[in-house]
C-alpha cells in the first residue's frame, strides 16, 4: 500500500480484517475476552495493574498514572491529567475504571461508533453487579489474601471514605 493520502475502501477493510495482536495476546491470558472488546480488555488490563501495583485489590491514580506515563506508548503526565480530569477523576485517590469506562464508552459513542453501548454493555454488567469491583457501598473489605487477578475493586464507585477528595468537586463539563 505504500504511502497514500486516502485509502480505498477495500484496503480498509484488508486492514480491518487483520489479526489484532492484542486479541491474540488477550485470547492467551483470558479466552473468555471478547475479541476486538476495548472495554473487557481495558478492565482485565487493570486487573494485571492490580494485581502487581494494588493495595487490597484498590488501585491508587498515582500507580495508574506511573504505568500509563513509563511503559509502551507513553502518556505525558498532561495527558494523564486532562484524561483524568475529562472523566471526573482526580489525580490523587483511588482509580475508578467504572467512571472511565463509561465516559469511553459516551465518547466512543458521540464520535460515530454506534456500537460503543452495546460492546460496553457486559462489562458495565460486571462493574454495575459486583461488589468485588467496588460497586458496592462501603463495608469491610477482604484481606490482602483475598485479592486476586479478577476480583479487585476497580471499578463502581468508590466508596467515600476512601476518596481523597470531594466528587462533587467536578461538575461533568468539559473544558
Amino acid at each position: 500500500m505504500g504511502n497514500p493520502k486516502t485509502l480505498s475502501w477495500n484496503a480498509v477493510q484488508s486492514i480491518n480484517r487483520r489479526p489484532r495482536y492484542l486479541d491474540q495476546q488477550w485470547a492467551k491470558e483470558d479466552p473468555n475476552i471478547g475479541k476486538g472488546n476495548v472495554y473487557e480488555q481495558t478492565l482485565a488490563a487493570l486487573h494485571v495493574l492490580a494485581d502487581s501495583y494494588g493495595n487490597n485489590g484498590y488501585l491508587d491514580a498515582v500507580n495508574v498514572k506511573y504505568v500509563l506515563t513509563s511503559c509502551g506508548e507513553e502518556m505525558s503526565d498532561d495527558e494523564f491529567d486532562e484524561a483524568l480530569r475529562r472523566v471526573g477523576q482526580s489525580s490523587k485517590g483511588l482509580f475508578g475504571a467504572k467512571r472511565m469506562l463509561d465516559a469511553y464508552a459516551a465518547l466512543s459513542y458521540k464520535v460515530g461508533r454506534k456500537d460503543a453501548q452495546m460492546n460496553y454493555a457486559p462489562t458495565k454488567q460486571v462493574l454495575d453487579k459486583s461488589t468485588r469491583l467496588g460497586a458496592a457501598a462501603a463495608g469491610p473489605q477482604p484481606a490482602a489474601a483475598d485479592s486476586r487477578r479478577g476480583s479487585c475493586y476497580i471499578g463502581g464507585d468508590i466508596p467515600s471514605q476512601q476518596m481523597d477528595h470531594d466528587p462533587s468537586e467536578h461538575d461533568g463539563s468539559e473544558h
